[in-house]
């Protein structure tokens, strides 16, 4: 997992301390921005409604013991405790008559039927003179309970202060890998659409093979910390990629006070990770971290939001040669532009396959200008506008990097 510091999220008090996912939704870690000097804080139930509604989910729901031991066990190592020690979390199930309902009839707060519930013996008691009306998930630590034991449900009073879980709807990971099969480069390609998410910052990535092993020499000339991509001060640790990681068994770059900015049908070249003349399908094991940039200005921008956790993410092998005579060059961009707006199976111009002919297409085929069978084939690209049948008048830098800042 990526060492990340958590940063604040907002110009308010809430602060996302990392996210898991289960069935397709996100699981945030919430507790409340620390004030210079200080830990960060844990919040009473009412600051943890507030929290839910501000990144724009609810209170987690619990649905099944499944759904529960991932959920805390994904956000375990986010907690700002020792590694073996947990915390207490709200979660959105309530006696409030406020919620439409009766002391000892819990519901939860969003509405959803209750299907499962998991109280410690003894549990709900209503202890206290002013009772207890929230629920929260107790925790303790493995090593000293039998599993499954470890995890179980209390109710508490209006002032405990707990983290919480905010569930949302899932986000997909807004960047995917693509490989050029003909070069083995790899890049990173934005799969937003700038409806939801404007922007996304990459500030840290691992990768681990699966299969086909990496070409950790080319990758090492080629990735973003030898080409200075973003960098504030090429010479000043933190303020640049740093190659954190380059066995043969992982490769980790990232990037302490910044990151690279990537906006919609953008792409950055990660570096030659595969050998030329890739032809087999490809998988690696992925974690990056992104800042994410939200469209809706009510929305919280999340930093340091984890994808991938090192899960398997199929890599997609893209297709620049559109012509297939093995080389990238004016003649497939005829063939782009010839066959732009097509959709269907089978595109000669298609280099994603995503079933249509698009910019992204023609992203695939610029990243790849002049390319035959090593990464240092790779020529200056000619703008769409440019090319003609006769000559290329203008050229473009082929350096498919981040946007600068």
């Amino acid at each position: 997992m990526l060492a990340l510091q958590p940063i604040d999220s907002s110009a308010q008090s809430f602060i996302e301390l990392g996210r898991t996912t289960y069935g397709g939704n996100d699981y945030l870690l919430v507790g409340l921005q620390p004030t210079t000097g200080s830990e960060v804080g844990t919040m009473n139930p009412f600051e943890a409604q507030d929290a839910a509604d501000f990144f724009g989910g609810w209170l987690m729901t619990v649905s099944s013991r499944e759904e529960e031991v991932t959920v805390v066990e994904g956000l375990r190592d986010f907690q700002p405790t020792a590694p073996d020690s947990y915390s207490n979390l709200w979660i959105g199930f309530t006696d409030r008559d406020d919620f439409g309902t009766t002391e000892g009839n819990f519901v939860w707060q969003n509405g959803e039927p209750v299907v499962y519930t998991n109280w410690a013996p003894g549990e709900p008691n209503d202890a206290g003179a002013t009772g207890e009306d929230w629920g929260e998930i107790w925790t303790i630590n493995p090593a000293d309970v039998a599993e499954p034991d470890y995890i179980s449900w209390n109710d508490e009073r209006d002032t405990k202060t707990n983290f919480a879980i905010v569930e949302m709807i899932g986000v997909p990971p807004p960047l995917v890998i693509e490989v050029n099969p003909i070069t083995g480069i790899a890049y990173f390609a934005s799969t937003f659409a700038g409806e939801d998410i404007l922007s996304v910052t990459l500030t840290d990535y691992q990768v681990r093979p699966d299969g086909v092993p990496f070409n950790v020499a080319d990758w090492q000339a080629t990735n973003l910390s030898a080409r200075g991509v973003d960098a504030m001060d090429p010479a000043a640790s933190g303020q640049r990629w740093e190659v954190i990681d380059n066995s043969l068994g992982q490769l980790i770059e990232s990037y302490l006070l910044g990151g690279s900015e990537m906006v919609p049908g953008e792409r950055m070249m990660l570096g030659k990770l595969f050998p030329n003349g890739v032809s087999e399908e490809v998988s690696a094991d992925l974690t990056y971290a992104v800042n994410i940039d939200y469209a809706d200005p009510e929305r919280a921008d999340s930093q340091a939001v984890i994808y991938g956790d090192l899960v398997q993410v199929p890599i997609v092998l893209v297709d620049p040669d559109y012509n297939d005579d093995g080389a990238v060059n004016a003649a497939d961009y005829s063939v782009w532009r010839d066959s732009k707006g097509s959709t269907g199976a089978g595109l000669a111009a298609d280099g994603n396959g995503d079933g249509v002919v698009d910019d992204s297409d023609y992203g695939i085929w610029a990243a790849s200008y002049g390319a035959s069978a090593s990464a240092s084939d790779a020529k200056s690209v000619p703008t769409p506008t440019a090319i003609s049948l006769v000559s290329i008048v203008s050229v473009l830098s082929a350096g498919w990097s981040g946007r600068r800042h």
